[in-house]
């Protein structure tokens, strides 16, 4: 059917197809022809389906090629981009993470590393594969604590992608969370500096290490900004209080 520029109720909004599945748990609809997942307000595109460099009409036509349902035994790679739309929403995600999450579960799936396996660990692989290489790491913990996901499903789903599909993931550092960190306790520009400041020159000594990035990250958090407990760092980066008192020990003795 051709654009008019107006969409019916029952219309998909990215390729005005009619067939449109609105009897789904948790979602909006479902396109049956492309695949494309609802939004509240149906009009809407996720920005990051649409690449930055493709921004015109070229976006709408990637988003459908990524996400074409060839039939409704493949609903379930419909499903997972509102997964990612549902767990990019609870952190607030930036464009790029959601469309390299999307990216890579998409690899996973073309190589069969999906099938029998849950779709929510699945995603949540993804993302963190995504959120490594781009150097933007949200902690495994983080994750495997949303309500939906299974820690041993996860690190199989996890294992399995890291297998299958060939990615260059760099490893994480302790103030490559601090991204994270600024996001999640809203940070002022300052204290995440002051802290980058601090954790740098333990990372080019390498003295910890071994040890959790994270978790490293939040010690030295806990020591730059006084106001903050050691409880409130220690959820953010999903790791124990004594965690971070040990690393802020370790900090404090390193910087002396």
């Amino acid at each position: 059917m051709g654009n008019t520029g107006v969409s019916s109720p029952a219309d998909c909004p990215v390729c005005d197809d009619e067939s449109v599945e609105t009897d789904v748990y948790g979602l909006n609809g479902i396109c049956e022809g492309c695949g494309f997942v609802l939004q509240a307000d149906r009009e809407a595109i996720p920005e990051w389906a649409v690449s930055s460099a493709e921004a015109s009409t070229g976006g709408r036509e990637q988003w459908m090629e990524v996400s074409r349902v060839r039939n409704a035994t493949e609903h379930r790679l419909a499903t997972a981009f509102g997964v990612i739309e549902s767990i990019g929403a609870q952190f607030a995600l930036p464009s790029t993470l959601r469309s390299q999450t999307a990216d890579i579960f998409c690899r996973g799936f073309r190589a069969g590393v999906t099938d029998g396996r849950e779709t929510e660990s699945m995603i949540a692989a993804s993302l963190r594969l995504a959120s490594l290489c781009e150097t933007q790491p949200i902690p495994a913990g983080r994750l495997t604590a949303l309500g939906m996901i299974e820690r041993s499903s996860y690190r199989n789903c996890y294992s399995a992608l890291r297998s299958a599909i060939d990615l260059t993931v760099p490893p994480a550092t302790p103030a490559s969370y601090l991204w994270f960190l600024q996001h999640e306790l809203s940070l002022d520009a300052q204290t995440a500096q002051t802290t980058r400041e601090r954790l740098l020159p333990i990372e080019e000594c390498g003295s910890l290490t071994g040890k959790n990035p994270a978790g490293v990250a939040g010690g030295g958090l806990y020591v730059t900004a006084t106001d903050i407990t050691q409880q409130t760092v220690a959820d953010a980066v999903a790791v124990s209080t004594e965690t971070i008192r040990l690393r802020a020990a370790d900090i404090q003795e390193a910087t002396v």
